[in-house]
């Protein structure tokens, strides 16, 4: 493989440094596109089920005395799934994850998710965390909201 060489205004033949650069570029490419996947690493591969569904608004309907079974799946390539098991219903769509707190004390990390489902124009924005409980048991929890609804997730383990 040739050499690139470049020959100045006085006469000096330099090298550039190029692989330097390059090393840089690809350092920067690589780090910035583990951006949403690091952060998304808690969600992915568990089976959230949902723990509470409220909906907003002045004619909110009473809560059913079951609940539906409605889980939601997180996958590797940015697109989550949402299943109720109970209507056999299932929704699909793509969704962004951003971390936004480390704790480090208790080996914790928080992220905000934006969720956009195939069949809405508006992204449902949801966020990710531990709850920590006095004794000392702790259980992964999303939160996600829309206009018209919030609800909260589980991860048994």
């Amino acid at each position: 493989m040739g050499c690139l060489i470049i020959e100045r205004d006085d006469g000096v033949r330099i090298k550039p440094k190029t692989s330097r650069w390059i090393v840089l570029l690809a350092c920067a490419l690589l780090l910035g596109g583990c951006g949403n996947s690091a952060a998304a690493k808690p969600v992915i591969g568990r089976l959230w089920t949902l723990e509470r569904f409220s909906a907003l608004g002045e004619e909110s309907p009473e809560p059913p005395e079951e609940p539906p079974l409605v889980e939601l799946v997180f996958a590797d390539d940015r697109t989550f799934t949402l299943s109720d098991r109970t209507n056999q219903q299932e929704w699909r769509g793509t969704y962004r994850a951003e971390k936004v707190y480390d704790f480090y004390e208790k080996g914790g990390v928080s992220c905000r998710l934006e969720l956009d489902f195939a069949d809405s124009p508006t992204p449902v924005i949801g966020s990710y965390g531990t709850r920590y409980y006095y004794d000392g048991t702790q259980l992964p929890s999303l939160l996600l909201s829309s206009e018209d609804w919030v609800c909260s997730f589980l991860a048994y383990e």
